[in-house]
């Protein structure tokens, strides 16, 4: 539009120069047509250039409409992206708590039932202690006691298999000690002879163990 202004207004310059000298020369006086057109093709370029210059400004504006908006949906789109990352990595780490949790809770059964496994096999291996006479300590344990006892009247027996020989219940001198590899007792008895007779004397008992439950048995009488 600005240049329609423009070519308007050097024809309207060169009528009113033509128009102007033709009336000086006939002497008319009549309305310059050239000023008006001068004046229409001003205003025109006013116009024109507000006109372009609203157009400009409208497609700037609609520029950067479309700039900002671009933009936005950008800062949208990455937002998005960084929520939806910080949710999976919400849902790896509860992920993996709970598999730490879970992890946590069967090897903690699995502790539990190793240590009660182990304190019955302690358990076993002290009561296995405990009858075991070839674990020599300075007195028996019950249960070693019961051993050396039996181990001790079989022997008797075999030595003095006459009825009426016996070792005296109540008639220990030194109860059962153990000495370096051996146990050792030492008590009261009654010996019987094939002729009805009996006699009272001391024995001293040594039993060397050679297992848990068996031992090499020698009596001394006098």
């Amino acid at each position: 539009m600005k240049v329609f202004a423009v070519i308007l207004l050097i024809v309207s310059l060169v009528i009113a120069v033509v128009v102007e000298r033709k009336h000086k020369r006939d002497g008319v006086k009549t309305l310059n047509i050239g000023s008006i057109l001068i004046i229409a093709s001003i205003i025109i370029f006013f116009v024109g250039g507000q006109y372009e210059k609203s157009q400009l400004e409208a497609k700037q504006s609609t520029q950067d409409s479309i700039e900002q908006k671009a933009k936005v949906e950008k800062e949208i789109k990455e937002e998005h992206e960084k929520q939806k990352q910080r949710e999976e990595y919400r849902k790896f780490k509860e992920s993996e708590g709970e598999n730490k949790s879970i992890e946590k809770s069967e090897k903690d059964k699995q502790d539990e039932l190793d240590k009660k496994k182990q304190e019955e096999e302690n358990k076993k291996l002290e009561e296995a202690k405990k009858s075991d006479i070839t674990l020599i300590t300075k007195e028996p344990t019950h249960e070693q006691g019961i051993i050396l006892n039996d181990l001790m009247e079989q022997k008797f027996k075999e030595l003095y298999p006459i009825d009426g020989s016996r070792i005296h219940t109540f008639g220990a001198i030194q109860t059962w000690t153990g000495e370096d590899d051996s146990w050792f007792y030492k008590g009261t008895c009654t010996i019987a002879n094939e002729f009805g007779s009996t006699q009272k004397k001391t024995i001293e008992v040594t039993i060397v163990p050679e297992s848990k439950n068996s031992g090499n048995v020698t009596i001394m009488d006098y």
